[in-house]
């Protein structure tokens, strides 16, 4: 019905769409992304630790819609998260892939948020407020999840009511990397 039209619409014209997969790295993308959203995290005095971030990440995929599915997480994680919270970012080698995740420490959600969230009939009325009552919809985590796929990757959700949320991107490494 109603409820899928505007997904429906944007998946509709990506149909045609052609993906410009190239290898970069993701660490200057995810750093420049933190900056773009420097002015979000100092409303609600929140610091990001990327210790754990492995440097001179290279990835093969479609440079734009990635740089869409980063900061689309980060922005939830913004919105989910508590007044002088820490957003913590990681990231690790599993195989041929490279796994990036955004762990915050927010609301969190219930295993049926994260399942109805994740499936294909999402009403996006249901979404959530953030803790400053910020609107989301659903929605830019449905196109997260696309993005990814059509990168040839996935996007998993762990989450604990009250003690936040998880969200993990897994994304091919670059081919470069993987020949060696």
């Amino acid at each position: 019905g109603a409820t899928m039209s505007k997904l429906a619409r944007v998946m509709a014209q990506m149909e045609g769409f052609k993906l410009q997969k190239v290898n970069f790295n993701l660490s200057i993308l995810v750093d420049s992304t933190i900056r773009l959203i420097a002015p979000e995290l100092k409303k609600k005095s929140l610091e990001i630790d990327n210790t754990s971030l492995l440097t001179d990440i290279e990835i093969y995929a479609d440079r734009d819609l990635i740089e869409v599915v980063i900061r689309n997480i980060l922005n939830n994680a913004i919105k989910f998260s508590q007044i002088g919270d820490v957003i913590k970012l990681s990231t690790e080698l599993e195989n041929d892939m490279i796994v990036w995740c955004v762990r915050d420490r927010g609301v969190g959600m219930k295993e049926e948020q994260i399942n109805e969230l994740l499936s294909l009939e999402y009403v996006i009325s249901n979404s959530m407020l953030g803790t400053k009552m910020e609107k989301g919809s659903g929605l830019g985590l449905q196109i997260c999840k696309e993005f990814t796929r059509m990168n040839g990757g996935d996007l998993t959700i762990k989450s604990k009511e009250g003690k936040g949320t998880k969200v993990c991107v897994r994304v091919p490494a670059s081919r470069i990397l993987c020949s060696n």
